[in-house]
Parts: C-alpha cells; structure tokens; sequence
C-alpha cells in the first residue's frame, strides 16, 4: 500500500512528522527524501515525550499543546507519529496503564484528518522489556504500523539512539515503506 502516493496521484502530499528525539533525529535524513518528491514536510518533535505527553487533554506541556495546534492549522494528509522509545523504557506495568491515552492519541490524530503511520522504535541495543508490550497496545485499523524492531542499525554510545550512518538507514527504510515498496 502507498501512502504517500495513495492518498492522490496528482497532488501534493503534506507529510508531517510529531514524536520524541527519535523523531529529531530522523528529520534530518527523512525530510530530504519526502522534499525530493515534491511534498511538503512539518516535523514537530519533543524530545522526551511520550504517548501520555501528546495525549493529555490540554497538553500539560505548553511545548506539546503549542504544537498540537500549528500541526491542526497545517492540516496534513500523512502523520507519522515516532513514538515508543521513552514509553518503552517505563516498563510493561506503565504501558499497560497507558491504554486511554492511546485511545485519546488516536481520536486527536482522527480529528485532524488523513493517514497515520506509526513509526514504532527500532531494535534498540538496549532492549527495554516494555518495547514488545508498547507494540501490542499500538495496533489499530485506522493505522499503519511500520514496526522497526528488525532493523539493524549502528547506534551512539548511549545505545539508544540510530548514530547518523543508523538513521540514515532507518529513515531510508521508513520512505521506502511509504512510497510502496
């Protein structure tokens, strides 16, 4: 299934791009290849947050609440949400816990319009238990799941973030997903 190209043929994709410093750090090597394409980009990342920051009702972060209101106004036809890595490493018990806000995450996301991507974290190096319980709350029919645990990617020495030569590949991988292949 194509995305990017599913949601109209012949106009422009606006493809935006919210989560935590995974997010960040794929901007750099994602937005390149969604420009190349001819679509129009918006990334809004938090490093730090989690699925219950950008679920919270008024969004207790003013950074988090700001920004849910400009992606709003910019009104996408792709989200892709990099979440996981920060909700991951609270544990099973949290993310169990965390379930309501998924739903509160969902209904935000379906407010705006358009197709949602879930980009799950990669096989971090440091696997934390709750990774394989944060991707069974994750699955919904109304998105897609790009489920990144198979990736093989180099790491910083915090082994927890892609190094760059690791989010290269994990962004190329991403965009290759969403352009159908």
């Amino acid at each position: 299934m194509m995305v990017l190209m599913l949601v109209a043929q012949l106009v422009v994709q606006r493809v935006a791009m919210i989560g935590d410093s995974q997010a960040f750090l794929l901007q750099r090597h994602l937005q390149p290849l969604v420009l190349q394409q001819g679509h129009e980009w918006l990334a809004i990342p938090v490093p730090g947050s989690s699925v219950i920051m950008w679920a919270e009702p008024l969004a207790a972060r003013w950074d988090i609440r700001k920004q849910w209101a400009r992606l709003e106004r910019w009104r996408p036809t792709t989200v892709l949400v990099v979440l996981g890595s920060n909700d991951a490493y609270m544990g099973c018990r949290t993310i169990a816990n965390e379930r309501p806000y998924f739903e509160v995450l969902r209904r935000r996301l379906n407010r705006i319009g358009g197709h949602t991507v879930w980009v799950g974290p990669p096989g971090l190096e440091r696997r934390p238990q709750g990774l394989d319980c944060f991707y069974r709350q994750v699955p919904s029919p109304s998105y897609r799941l790009l489920d990144g645990r198979q990736l093989q990617l180099t790491f910083w020495d915090d082994r927890l973030h892609p190094d760059a030569q690791g989010q290269a590949r994990w962004a190329g991988w991403i965009f290759n997903l969403l352009e159908g292949g």
